[in-house]
């Protein structure tokens, strides 16, 4: 999943004909179940995958539903294993709180207590 969120960097216009696939793909590998890998193992590669996702949104965000996949997004974060990633993320989440407050904490601030909650555990 890391090249997904690679690719999204510096793929340009080109990166719209697959994003629908990209998106998917990327809420597949976060959604999945660990499987016989070690627990470690599994969490640094979700993180990883939340990761792409948010290089994803950043750089594509013209080409996605970006209200949508914040939403999934905030669900997924903390990240507590990949602490790398999680500096990515966190950094990508106040980015876009100090620039679309509505996009983090609703059109009417319902996701206010959310985000708060969240900033105390990061």
């Amino acid at each position: 999943v890391y090249g997904l969120g690679v690719s999204s960097e510096s793929s340009g216009e080109l990166f719209k004909k697959y994003s629908d696939e990209t998106l998917k793909s990327l809420k597949e590998a976060i959604d999945m179940e660990q499987g016989s890998q070690d627990k470690t193992e599994y969490f640094h590669a979700r993180d990883n995958a939340v990761s792409a996702l948010a290089k994803v949104m950043k750089n594509q965000h013209e080409v996605i539903n970006i209200e949508e996949t914040f939403a999934f997004l905030l669900q997924q974060i903390p990240l507590k294993h990949d602490l790398t990633e999680a500096r990515l993320v966190n950094d990508f989440v106040a980015d876009a709180a100090l620039n679309q407050p509505s996009l983090v904490l609703g059109k009417e601030f319902e996701n206010a207590k959310e985000f708060v909650i969240l900033l105390g555990e990061i």
